[in-house]
C-alpha cells in the first residue's frame, strides 16, 4: 500500500502547485505530469481505481488504509469537507481531467455549498473518466459486527494498541478545547524502559542541530528535518501512533524552543523522513499545539508584525489542519485578553488565506471594489497580478498597475509603503515574459517621478530597487540607451531638489554605478558584434563612454580572450571610439602575461597614444613573442618618430629575420638616414639570409639619404681586377635600384659608372642594365 500512498503524495503536490501558480505555469503543468504517470501506472492493472472516505479515513477499493500520514489526512479532509464520499477514477482520465479535479479540491467548502454541491459542480464539467461516488466504506473491528452490519465482507479487521487508542483519545480532547492543556505530572507517563526526561533530553539534543535564523535575519523558511531520521531508532518510535510517554517527550521538546524556531518546525513537518511513519504522527499531533504557542509569543513581542505574518502564512498555507489551527490560536489569544489589534491582525492572516481559495474573476472582483489587492501579502499580490499577465488578462492588469501607481503617489504613507514594494516584482516582467506596452511606460515614468520627491528614505529604497531592475531589464533585452537616458533623467530630477538629501543622492549614485556591472557590459558588448551603424552610435557607444574607464577596461579584457579575429576588430573599433580615456585600460594591457593582448595592445596604442607611452613600448622589444616585438615596432615608430630609431637600432642586430624586416620598414617611415651604416654593414655580411640583404640595401635608398650613395656603390660594383669578386647578384641589383630610387643626378651618376664598370661577358651586366633602362629620359 505505499504504492498508495506516493499518489496521495503526488495530489497534495498537484494541488499546492494549482495554488501557487498558474494551471499554465511550468511547475503545474509538471505536478499534472506526474501525477496523471501515476494514475496511469495504477489503471495499467486494472480498469479503475475508487478513493474514498469516511470518518476521516481513506479507503483505497473498498479497503481502509492504515497511518497518520500527514498527506493522507489532508486529503481525507478535503474530501470531507466538500461532501465527497469518493471518486472513481477510470483508465484513459487525462491531465485535463485531473485539473479539473484539483480546481475542485481547492475550492472553499463554503463556495462549493453556494454553487449546489460537488454533485453540480462536476454535472458543470466534461470528466468522461472521473465519476462521483456515493458508496460508504466502514472500518469494522472485532465486536462491532460483521456481514450483517454492513452489508459484506469485515474489511480491514484491526486491533487498535491501547496505549496508542488513549493517545489518540488524550489527543482528541486536547484539540476539542482548542487552547493548548498544561503539561501532565512526568510520574504519569514513564512506561517499561522510556524515562521521559531522558526523551525530552534526546529530542532537544535532535532539535538544537536545526539551525536557528531569528525573522529578522532574514526571510522566514521552513525547518529541514529530514536528518531526524536515525532519531527514532533511538527513542522507539516505530510505525504506530508513539506511546505517550513518547509523545510528552517530543512535546517538551518542542515547546522549549524559540518562538520563531518552533513556527520553522511546524512549516516544515513535510520534510520529516517518510521511512518514519510513528515519528510523522507525533510531530503532526503536537503540530496545532506548537504553532499556537509560537503564534501567540510572536504576536506578542517587539518583533514587526510584516515577518510575523508571513512566517504564520507559510505555515498554514498548505497545513492540513489549518481551521484546527486557527480556531486554536484564536481561543489562546481571547484566553491571554488580547488586544484589538492582535484580533485585526489574526483576522488579516485569515483573508489572506482566504484569498487563496478565490477564482479568478473573484480574485479581480474583489482587488477592484473592495481594496482586497492592499490587504494580501506581498508575495500574493506579485503572483496574482503575474497570472493576469501569464493568462493574457491585460485589460484587468493595466487596471491594477493603475491603482498601484496612484498608490505610489498617495498621502496615506503605509499604502505608498506597499505600492513602493511590489514594483521591483513587476519590474522583473520586462525583460520576461514581457510587460504590454500599455503598461510599461507608465510603470517607469511612475518610478522615475516618484525617485525624485519620495520623502521617506526607507519607501525610496523601493523604487531604487524597482528602477535598479528596469535598468538590467533594457540592457538585457538590448536597449542599453534607454538604460542610459533613465539613468540621466533621474540624475536632472535630482539636480532641481531644492535641499540635499544624502540618501538620494546615494540612491542616484547606485544607480549609476550599476551601468558598471560586468554582466551589463558583457550584454552590450555581445551586442557590438551584431549590431547595425546606426544601433552602435546611437545606443552602444554612448553606453560605453558615459561609463568610461571602466568599460575600456572591460573591453579591453574581453579584447584578451577573443579568438575569433573578425570579433576582435570589433572591439579594437568600440575601443578606439572611446579615445584618451580608454588609454589607461590600453596601457595596462600592455602588462598582461598573455602575448595576443599584449599585441593587441600595441596596435590600439600606436593608433591613440602619445610620445608618452614610448617608454613602455620601446621595452616591448624584448618581448620573448615575436608576434608582440613586430607589434611593439609598428607602434614605436608611429608614437616616437625620429626618436625610435635608435631603440630600433639596437635591436635590430639580435632580432630575429621577421622582425628585423618589420625594423626596416620602421626605417624607412621615418627617414632614419643615422640607420643608412647599420643596414649597409647588414647588406655585405654573408652570414645573414640573401633576401633580408637586398631588402637591408632597399631600404637604404628608400630612406633617401643623398649620403648613402657611397655605400650602395660598394655594395653594387665588382671588386678586383685580377681575381673579381662581388655580392650576389640579387643584393647587387637591389643597390642599384636603391641608387635610382635616390633619384639625384649623384646617384644616377654613381648607378651608371657601376653598370659600365661591369664585364660584358657577365651575366650580371644584362640584369644591371635593366635597372638602368628605367631612368626617366632627361
Amino acid at each position: 500500500m505505499s504504492e498508495f500512498l506516493e499518489l496521495v503524495q503526488s495530489i497534495q503536490l498537484a494541488l499546492k502547485a494549482q495554488l501557487m501558480y498558474t494551471a499554465s505555469h511550468p511547475r503545474a503543468q509538471m505536478a499534472i505530469q506526474n501525477l496523471g504517470a501515476q494514475m496511469d501506472e495504477w489503471l495499467a492493472a486494472k480498469p479503475s481505481i475508487h478513493i474514498a472516505t469516511n470518518q476521516n479515513r481513506l479507503f483505497l477499493d473498498g479497503t481502509p488504509f492504515e497511518g497518520k500520514h500527514l498527506h493522507l489526512t489532508a486529503l481525507a479532509r478535503q474530501l470531507a469537507e466538500r461532501q465527497i464520499s469518493g471518486l472513481i477514477f477510470m483508465r484513459g482520465v487525462t491531465g485535463v481531467e485531473l485539473a479539473e479535479v484539483l480546481g475542485i479540491l481547492i475550492l472553499k467548502p463554503a463556495k462549493v455549498e453556494e454553487a449546489g454541491g460537488v454533485a453540480k459542480i462536476f454535472s458543470t464539467k466534461t470528466l468522461p473518466h472521473v465519476q462521483l461516488s456515493q458508496t460508504t466504506y466502514k472500518e469494522v473491528r472485532e465486536g462491532e459486527g460483521g456481514e450483517e452490519d454492513h452489508g459484506g465482507s469485515a474489511a480491514g479487521v484491526n486491533k487498535p494498541d491501547p496505549s496508542m487508542q488513549a493517545a489518540l483519545e488524550a489527543l482528541a480532547a486536547s484539540m476539542a478545547a482548542a487552547a493548548p492543556q498544561p503539561a501532565p505530572a512526568p510520574a504519569a507517563f514513564p512506561q517499561p524502559g522510556l524515562d521521559l526526561e531522558i526523551l525530552t533530553e534526546q529530542w532537544e539534543e535532535q532539535l538544537d542541530l536545526i539551525p536557528h535564523k531569528s525573522l529578522l535575519e532574514g526571510s522566514f523558511e521552513p525547518a529541514h528535518l529530514g536528518f531526524l531520521g536515525g532519531t527514532p531508532l533511538s527513542i522507539g518510535m516505530g510505525e504506530t501512533f508513539p506511546s505517550s510517554s513518547q509523545m510528552e517527550g517530543l512535546r517538551r521538546a518542542l515547546l522549549a524552543l524559540a518562538p520563531d524556531k518552533l513556527m520553522a518546525v511546524v512549516a516544515g513537518l513535510d520534510s520529516l523522513p517518510a521511512g518514519h511513519p510513528g515519528m510523522r504522527m507525533g510531530f503532526q499531533a503536537l503540530s496545532t499545539e506548537s504553532f499556537t504557542q509560537a503564534s501567540t509569543a510572536m504576536m506578542a513581542q517587539d518583533t514587526p508584525w510584516e515577518p510575523v505574518r508571513d512566517a504564520m502564512f507559510q505555515t498554514l498555507l498548505y497545513a492540513p489542519q489549518q481551521h484546527t489551527m486557527l480556531a486554536a490560536l484564536e481561543s489562546e489569544l481571547r484566553a491571554k485578553g488580547a488586544g484589538v489589534d492582535q484580533l485585526e491582525r489574526l483576522q488579516e492572516l485569515v483573508q489572506q488565506l482566504d484569498w487563496e481559495t478565490q477564482s479568478m474573476e473573484e480574485k479581480m472582483r474583489q482587488a477592484a471594489e473592495q481594496g482586497k489587492l492592499w490587504k494580501i501579502t506581498l508575495d500574493q499580490r506579485l503572483r496574482f497580478l503575474r497570472r493576469l499577465l501569464d493568462e493574457g488578462r491585460v485589460e484587468g492588469l493595466l487596471a491594477l498597475l493603475e491603482q498601484v501607481l496612484e498608490a505610489l503617489g498617495s498621502d496615506d504613507v503605509a499604502r505608498r509603503e506597499l505600492a513602493a514594494q511590489t514594483l521591483p516584482g513587476v519590474a522583473r516582467w520586462m525583460e520576461d515574459p514581457g510587460l504590454p506596452v500599455e503598461a510599461e511606460g507608465p510603470v517607469i515614468q511612475g518610478l522615475t517621478s516618484h525617485f525624485g520627491w519620495e520623502p521617506l528614505a526607507h519607501i525610496h529604497r523601493s523604487s531604487t530597487e524597482a528602477l535598479g531592475v528596469v535598468i538590467a531589464s533594457q540592457v538585457y533585452r538590448g536597449e542599453p540607451g534607454h538604460a542610459l537616458a533613465l539613468v540621466q533623467e533621474l540624475t536632472g530630477l535630482c539636480a532641481f531638489q531644492d535641499g540635499r538629501q544624502e540618501w538620494r543622492e546615494s540612491a542616484l549614485a547606485g544607480l549609476k554605478d550599476s551601468l558598471e556591472n560586468p554582466a551589463y557590459l558583457a550584454k552590450v558588448t555581445d551586442l557590438l558584434h551584431t549590431a547595425t551603424p546606426e544601433t552602435m552610435l546611437g545606443e552602444l557607444l554612448p553606453y560605453l563612454d558615459a561609463i568610461g574607464l571602466p568599460a575600456a577596461r572591460f573591453l579591453v579584457g574581453v579584447l584578451g580572450d577573443e579568438p575569433d579575429r573578425k570579433r576582435r576588430g570589433k572591439l579594437l573599433e568600440a575601443i578606439r571610439s572611446m579615445g584618451d580615456v580608454a588609454l589607461p585600460a590600453v596601457y595596462e594591457g600592455l602588462e598582461s602575461p598573455a602575448w595576443y593582448l599584449v599585441r593587441n595592445a600595441l596596435n590600439l596604442v600606436s593608433d591613440m597614444g602619445d610620445a608618452g607611452a614610448v617608454d613602455a613600448v620601446r621595452a616591448l622589444l624584448a618581448h620573448p613573442d615575436g608576434r608582440v616585438k613586430r607589434a611593439s615596432v609598428r607602434a614605436l615608430w608611429k608614437l616616437g618618430g625620429p626618436a625610435s630609431v635608435a631603440p630600433l637600432l639596437a635591436a635590430f642586430p639580435a632580432a630575429d629575420p621577421q622582425t628585423q624586416s618589420e625594423i626596416m620598414f620602421a626605417l624607412v617611415q621615418v627617414r632614419a638616414g643615422q640607420a643608412v651604416s647599420t643596414l649597409a654593414a647588414y647588406a655585405v655580411d654573408r652570414r645573414n639570409p640573401e633576401a633580408l640583404r637586398a631588402r637591408a640595401a632597399e631600404t637604404i635608398g628608400q630612406i633617401g639619404d643623398p649620403r648613402s650613395i657611397p655605400q650602395l656603390v660598394e655594395i653594387a660594383r665588382r671588386k678586383g681586377r685580377v681575381f673579381t669578386t662581388a655580392e650576389p647578384t640579387p643584393v647587387r641589383v637591389a643597390a642599384c635600384k636603391a641608387l635610382l630610387a635616390l633619384d639625384t643626378p649623384a646617384a644616377t651618376e654613381a648607378l651608371c659608372e657601376v653598370v659600365a664598370a661591369e664585364p660584358w661577358h657577365r651575366g650580371d651586366r644584362t640584369v644591371l642594365q635593366q635597372v638602368v633602362n628605367t631612368l626617366r629620359p632627361t
